[in-house]
């Protein structure tokens, strides 16, 4: 299957990378978010009063969190929230 790391593993800019990829999503009654690092996904349920925005950040911040605690140091992290990602850029500089 066609992914973003299948797509820039010719490159050799990330060579010794691992990518992990965040989602968020909801309806009307539920909200879920997730994150997958190595094909191991790793699912929440945050609460439900949770929007898309706040969810696709919460899989980010869990992403965040898993970086912080193995042993690896080079990762991509690969999110389909561009607004997520930039809230990201105001809260580091």
């Amino acid at each position: 299957p066609y992914s973003f790391s299948t797509a820039v593993s010719g490159t050799k800019v990330f060579d010794g990378y691992t990518f992990i990829y965040t989602k968020g999503s909801a309806s009307s009654d539920s909200v879920a978010c997730d994150f997958s690092c190595r094909d191991r996904p790793q699912s929440f349920k945050p609460h439900s009063f949770f929007t898309i925005y706040i969810a696709e950040k919460y899989a980010i911040l869990k992403a965040l969190r898993y970086v912080e605690l193995v042993p690896e140091k080079k990762f991509v992290l690969c999110s389909d929230s561009l607004s997520g990602l930039q809230s990201l850029i105001v809260l580091c500089s």
